[in-house]
């Protein structure tokens, strides 16, 4: 807060005849909700969304067989206290990625970490980490089962 807003504060509270505690209160809320706003715009930025659009901006009419009562309470957060995970399958161009970035935008606003990816992405990561990784004496480890092998001649 700044010397500024902190005179500010003060008038207000002056002018509207505020108690000690009152006047505490407001100036704690006041950087709480601060602090808040610049967590939950954090999270959004580590959660890597191609688009973080919020769930009221989709287009219920795109696909009419998108169960929306289900798609609209999972945005509550409920299956994240429950430790679920969700996933959603089908073809193309149904709107998954639209709804599950939406989902996980709806989970940073309650301030819960997500991380978005593509299945492509996904099946890299996977794949990539069950690669054997080599060290600076040339041995080479294998990271997914921790144990230690030797390289292959082709």
């Amino acid at each position: 807060m700044t010397a500024e807003q902190l005179d500010l504060i003060l008038k207000q509270a002056q002018d509207a005849g505020w108690s000690h505690l009152e006047f505490l209160h407001r100036l704690l809320a006041d950087q709480a909700g601060l602090r808040r706003q610049r967590r939950i715009e954090r999270l959004i930025k580590e959660a890597r969304f191609r688009e973080a659009l919020p769930l009221s901006t989709f287009d219920w009419s795109f696909n009419p067989a998108i169960p929306r009562m289900q798609i609209e309470a999972l945005a509550q957060g409920d299956f994240i206290r429950r430790q679920q995970n969700v996933v959603f399958v089908g073809q193309s161009g149904l709107g998954k990625s639209r709804l599950i970035q939406s989902i996980g935008l709806a989970a940073c606003m309650l301030e819960h970490r997500v991380y978005y990816m593509s299945v492509a992405v996904w099946n890299y990561t996977t794949y990539a980490a069950s690669l054997p990784v080599g060290n600076a004496s040339g041995e080479q480890t294998d990271v997914k089962n921790g144990g230690h092998w030797s390289p292959r001649k082709w």
